[in-house]
């Protein structure tokens, strides 16, 4: 816990610093403190309306909206906490966000997640219809339309998504294989049958 006791001092000297809260909210997620997380994210964000620019301060995510960044933070110590409303106002204003520089396709199949929870079936396949459609190599995605078609009892389509699912992580694989490996022809034939598994067209739940 000494970073959390670094971060409350850094807190207790200067209240008005987006950054230790930012910072001291990710050392309780570390440790599933997801209360206490959610309130310094809360804080941080409210700290950062104050402003006039995006990136208030360095997180190493040197691509990212750390204002979405963090509200996408708050969002997951929502999820974990059950607060599944919550947690679906954030994602949905990350995605809405038109300065956003997120992935779109990662929060779409995180949102996906939450409405899964809340058995919003309907806006969990679009979310991950979406984000597919994004990069056709979106696992979580798959997973997550291959649990909706079982809770529906459509083993059918519930099995095509497992199998694009296990080709998503397949060719992570393969692909770091192949990069020691090139002249491997196995996982070249490998590589390819997984990129022609996730090309395959689908009729959506």
């Amino acid at each position: 816990m000494i970073d959390i006791e670094k971060y409350t001092k850094e807190i207790e000297l200067n209240p008005n610093d987006a950054e230790n809260y930012f910072h001291r909210g990710q050392t309780y997620l570390f440790y599933l403190q997801f209360a206490q997380a959610a309130d310094d994210f809360t804080r941080c964000i409210e700290l950062a309306t104050l402003v006039p620019h995006d990136f208030w301060f360095e997180t190493g995510f040197s691509t990212l909206n750390n204002r979405d960044l963090t509200i996408c933070w708050r969002g997951a110590c929502y999820f974990e906490l059950s607060c599944y409303e919550e947690a679906l106002a954030d994602y949905t204003a990350v995605v809405q966000s038109s300065g956003s520089t997120l992935k779109e396709s990662t929060v779409l199949t995180t949102r996906a997640k939450v409405y899964k929870a809340l058995d919003r079936h309907c806006e969990a396949v679009s979310d991950c219809q979406a984000a597919i459609a994004m990069t056709n190599r979106n696992q979580k995605a798959y997973e997550i339309l291959a649990e909706v078609a079982e809770q529906r009892g459509e083993t059918s389509f519930a099995e095509r998504m497992k199998r694009k699912a296990s080709a998503c992580s397949e060719l992570s694989f393969l692909e770091e294989h192949l990069a020691f490996h090139q002249y491997d022809r196995e996982a070249q034939e490998s590589v390819e049958r997984c990129k022609r598994l996730l090309m395959e067209p689908e009729n959506w739940l």
